[in-house]
């Protein structure tokens, strides 16, 4: 997975160098950035993915604009990588249907349907039908808006800078500081105490990336596309009640990013837009570089877990973990089977469906350990879990099963720390 993430990588900044119209400047602090630094490089996930199609779609745009199929193509592709690329994937395609009308228009006068949509269409609905999204909707406040547009264009925590001052002054005695998921959005709240939901600063927050999109693009039809695009992640994310973090929220940034390759690529900026831009990729490559400190932290404890279990002969043992989304990490490593409480089935990855119970209490945890030890032939097992057990919990289990601590893996940068215990039947 890492040999993978780093080639897409490196496609990404090939396309950035070698094909976008931006400046060497913007060229050197764009893969700074936080986004494209941290959350889409380093971590690997299918983010990455996101800004390689998204990014070739534009500069397939401005370097080969008489292709009608590959387009399409590629934004079928990129509807299909994740739920907020399917929206950017509508957006892109939007201003591309705007831009061949314009061009058919100038050249013959009518307004064909280029051959590439199919393609799109179909691409796109297996995208929405494979998320999954059929559960009912529940439509919240309008409340999203701010964390997510302060999240993509300032993805830095105020606090970040007196922590890393603070670490670089005593050489190291002060905690390492902690430099992932910035919400600066929150910290504003904290500080200022202020209502959130007033209409005027709700308003102000709506509107500001539009505001700012249009003063660093100046040109209507990639403003147009990002408008699309920013209008529809609030739509998604104000009725699913889905704030997202800054791995989500970087979407937008790349979406921003593109309409702006989009409008370089028409026509040159004025100096205010180019200071504009560069300040705000001085801002995200300021947060790209502070998260190097994450080095000093284990970002995950789950290849560690692996590592002991092999070590002390546990490996192979029936492996029963909780929570999914954080053990599964464990199964990856070990590259076998666990058992997870959440869906009470064996698995090496999560499963998202409407019937699984998300989150269990501890009561239900417990019960669900009792099913699955319940077993003629199963007398023990190893339980790696990543909230240690309660009290209430060990009560109800401790009637039926022993339980004996063996290790704990804290202080990982994420929710992926562990606690490791082995579980037997007692002797009716």
């Amino acid at each position: 997975m890492a040999i993978l993430h780093i080639v897409i990588s490196i496609a990404v900044w090939t396309l950035i160098f070698r094909w976008s119209p931006f400046e060497t400047v913007e060229k050197c602090l764009l893969p700074l950035s936080y986004f494209l630094f941290w959350e889409y490089f380093v971590i690997s996930r299918n983010y990455a993915l996101l800004a390689l199609i998204g990014f070739a779609f534009v500069a397939l745009q401005q370097h080969r604009p008489q292709q009608n199929v590959i387009p399409w193509l590629l934004l079928g592709l990129l509807a299909n990588t994740h739920v907020l690329g399917a929206i950017w994937s509508i957006a892109l395609g939007s201003t591309f249907v705007i831009k061949r009308g314009r061009l058919t228009r100038n050249r013959c006068g009518d307004l064909p349907r280029p051959p590439g949509v199919l393609g799109q269409d179909s691409s796109a609905g297996a995208g929405f039908w494979t998320m999954g999204y059929g559960r009912s909707v529940r439509c919240g406040q309008i409340r999203f808006g701010a964390p997510v547009s302060s999240g993509a264009f300032a993805p830095i925590n105020p606090a970040w800078l007196a922590d890393a001052v603070s670490f670089v002054a005593h050489a190291g005695a002060a905690p390492v500081p902690h430099f992932w998921n910035p919400n600066p959005f929150q910290d504003f709240i904290a500080a200022s105490q202020a209502d959130v939901q007033h209409p005027v600063r709700l308003t102000l927050a709506l509107i500001a990336p539009l505001a700012l999109c249009w003063m660093v693009i100046r040109a209507p039809l990639p403003a147009f596309g990002f408008a699309i695009f920013y209008v529809g992640v609030l739509l998604f994310s104000n009725i699913w009640n889905f704030p997202g973090y800054s791995r989500h929220h970087g979407i937008v940034f790349l979406a921003f990013v593109a309409s702006v390759w989009a409008a370089r690529a028409e026509r040159p900026s004025t100096r205010s837009s180019i200071f504009a831009f560069r300040a705000l990729l001085l801002i995200s490559a300021v947060g790209g570089v502070l998260t190097l400190t994450s080095e000093l932290i284990p970002f995950s404890q789950g290849r560690n877990v692996a590592e002991w279990l092999r070590m002390n002969g546990r490996s192979d043992a029936f492996l029963i973990g909780s929570r999914d989304a954080q053990v599964s990490t464990v199964a990856g490593y070990l590259g076998r089977h666990m058992y997870f409480l959440e869906c009470e089935c064996p698995g090496t990855y999560v499963v998202y469906y409407s019937q699984k119970q998300w989150l269990l209490s501890p009561p239900e945890r417990a019960r669900r350990l009792l099913r699955a030890m319940d077993s003629p032939e199963r007398s023990d097992a190893i339980v790696i879990l990543n909230v240690p057990f309660r009290q209430e919990e060990t009560s109800l289990v401790t009637p039926t099963l022993s339980i004996l601590f063996l290790k704990e893996f804290v202080g990982a940068e994420t929710d992926e720390s562990y606690w490791i215990y082995q579980v037997k039947k007692k002797s009716s």
